[in-house]
């Protein structure tokens, strides 16, 4: 069996534009665990630790996990690029913005609009346990998180059960962005390798999305999951050509 994604390799912005030129969109944690459960260890995003288009923010000292429409170092990604050249975290400052409103706005207005759904339903989560934490694998499908990603309850439960009795992995760890860190900031999320260290953790700290090693999975556009369209800045014509070329491709409704 093959894996139905595709890896692309560079900085985040870099991973973008290929998969954009490709006629693909950016797959969903959804996406990337179903790949692992169905394909195993030697599956596309197994082998090697990679972003995924989610991504996390901490403002006002409460943290919020966000779809990747809702994420500002997603839908910003040449401002997270050029932050993380320093390791600096993408300040959710008053250019910061979602779909023209302010992104520190926007995440706390969604969270809340989304708070009585299940986790498996909001658009933005803000986790019930509000710091960096491990649980059984076999748990999963308790943990909000873990709901909230794979969008299926079930799904996460399945996971646990498979890094646990296939992979001999025995916990899943959810490290968020460090309490010390100042201000109302945005991160991006990496998922572990399945690899001989036996881990499957999900880094919610990232703000190395400058890096020319990293990794992103692109998706067919018509497999029915979510869009995502990054924003890029600069009216630069080959930023301009990619901008269209996902509208083009946009899933009809």
């Amino acid at each position: 069996m093959e894996s139905n994604l595709t890896r692309y390799k560079g900085n985040f912005l870099e991973c973008a534009k290929q998969i954009a030129k490709a006629g693909q969109r950016m797959a969903t944690a959804r996406e990337i665990i179903i790949d692992r459960i169905f394909l195993g260890k030697g599956s596309a995003y197994s082998s090697e630790e990679g972003w995924l288009q989610e991504g996390t923010a901490k403002i006002n000292g409460v943290y919020y996990w966000c779809l990747g429409e809702y994420t500002p170092t997603t839908q910003n990604a040449q401002k997270a690029v050029d932050v993380n050249h320093t390791y600096q975290y993408l300040a959710l400052t008053e250019d910061i913005k979602l779909g023209g409103e302010l992104a520190l706005v926007a995440i706390q207005r969604i969270a809340n609009e989304d708070k009585n759904k299940l986790p498996e339903r909001r658009r933005v989560l803000i986790p019930e346990i509000q710091k960096t934490f491990s649980i059984d694998a076999v748990d999963s499908g308790e943990v909000d998180i873990m709901r909230f990603l794979t969008r299926d309850a079930k799904l996460a439960k399945d996971y646990g059960q498979f890094i646990k009795q296939k992979q001999g992995i025995e916990e899943v760890s959810f490290y968020q962005i460090a309490r010390n860190v100042l201000g109302n900031v945005s991160a991006g999320i990496s998922l572990s390798e399945l690899a001989d260290m036996r881990i499957s953790n999900f880094y919610a700290y990232m703000r190395d999305f400058h890096d020319f090693e990293g990794s992103l999975l692109g998706a067919q556009i018509d497999s029915g999951s979510r869009f995502v369209e990054p924003i890029v800045e600069a009216p630069n014509p080959e930023y301009l050509a990619i901008i269209e070329m996902l509208l083009k491709n946009r899933p009809k409704k």
